[in-house]
């Protein structure tokens, strides 16, 4: 059904260390290739025991439902989910540069231009979502 993709760059791939701390915090996402539309997706990988663990797996279903119906350019997409005894698995449009916490974690802090930017982008998100779901 997919395959791991191979992203240039090195997007998806583990550190050095062989751990990817994504894993390590109780979910894990892999670049992968749809084999029907050989179209590059996030599959995003939450663990049912970690979830139970946190107390917030009650609001998973709520969330995803909601997600699968949004279309925004400023919201990833949810094409779909499945699930088993160990986890729960979105299939979610791929993020080539990854998550605007990680690119915060980076700089320590944004401008004020960059992060009104970033502000304004959301806001337009979050007004789309009200009329969506």
């Amino acid at each position: 059904m997919f395959r791991r993709a191979r992203i240039r760059g090195g997007h998806g791939q583990f550190p050095a260390s062989g751990r990817n701390p994504a894993i390590d915090s109780g979910e894990a996402v892999f670049p992968t290739v749809a084999d029907e539309s050989n179209r590059i997706v996030a599959l995003k990988v939450l663990f049912k025991n970690l979830l139970q663990q946190s107390q917030v797996e009650h609001q998973l279903r709520p969330e995803v439902e909601i997600q699968s119906h949004l279309c925004h350019p400023n919201i990833l997409r949810l094409y779909g989910y499945f699930y088993d005894q160990r986890g729960v698995y979105l299939i979610l449009e791929y993020a080539a540069k990854g998550e605007l916490y990680r690119e915060l974690q980076k700089c320590k802090y944004f401008s004020e231009r960059r992060a009104a930017t970033y502000v304004a982008s959301l806001a337009r998100a979050l007004n789309s979502s009200r009329y969506q779901t």
